[in-house]
């Protein structure tokens, strides 16, 4: 990046990116992953009508990721479970076993 460039008196303004892309404070996880994808960057600043509001990272989205993935084996499971008890107590009021 500094292409034989002293870091001591190089400024931040001579290698930074002068067209840095950003999302929407709306923007999916989806969205976001693409574009980090897309760009090879782990952070994805976030603004609205020209300011910037955040930074979001790809950790971050990786924790919700798998936030939602927990969420959603959690109420699988819920799922399984009250049918499994609706099953056996039909077996059970039909005298079909020892449940």
């Amino acid at each position: 990046m500094l292409k034989n460039r002293s870091s001591k008196t190089t400024r931040v303004r001579e290698i930074m990116n002068q067209e840095p892309v950003n999302v929407s404070p709306r923007a999916d996880l989806e969205d976001c992953m693409s574009v980090m994808a897309e760009r090879r960057i782990r952070h994805l600043p976030v603004a609205e009508q020209g300011h910037v509001l955040g930074v979001i990272s790809s950790t971050d989205l990786l924790k919700l990721a798998i936030q939602q993935k927990d969420y959603v084996i959690e109420q699988l499971e819920l799922y399984i479970l009250l049918r499994v008890r609706k099953v056996r107590t039909a077996l059970h009021a039909v005298g079909s076993g020892p449940w």
